[in-house]
């Protein structure tokens, strides 16, 4: 990514935060930007609402250690869920390039077939 991408997050956090909220909230404001719905809005409210999500997480799990398990199987339920609603009838290759998977994993997940998590990825 670009180093300019920060600026606006930066700009609003102007040295109020540790190094690790920092990080944290940066990850937050990247998951804003990164957001189609989201990423529309103008930079200086994207880095708002990271700082205020990031507030937010503090507030609910502040104290405590907590721990982020991966999202493997939650972006994996998203995914075949698009590409079933995105599924017209002939469009198995554009599917597949889109989300970075073969033809034959698009038709199985057409089909409703079932295989271990090592070839869904």
């Amino acid at each position: 990514m670009p180093p300019t991408v920060f600026t606006a997050l930066e700009k609003e956090c102007e040295n109020d935060f540790s190094e690790k909220q920092f990080e944290m909230i940066s990850a937050v404001y990247l998951g804003i930007i990164n957001s189609p719905e989201l990423g529309q809005l103008p930079e200086d409210a994207k880095a708002k609402a990271a700082i205020t999500v990031f507030a937010q997480l503090t507030d609910f799990f502040g104290g405590s250690a907590y721990y982020f398990s991966c999202l493997d199987g939650f972006l994996l339920k998203k995914k075949t869920e698009s590409i079933k609603k995105e599924f017209n009838g002939r469009n198995h290759e554009q599917l597949a390039r889109k989300y970075g998977i073969t033809t034959m994993r698009v038709r199985q997940i057409i089909n409703g077939c079932r295989v271990n998590a090592a070839h869904q990825k």
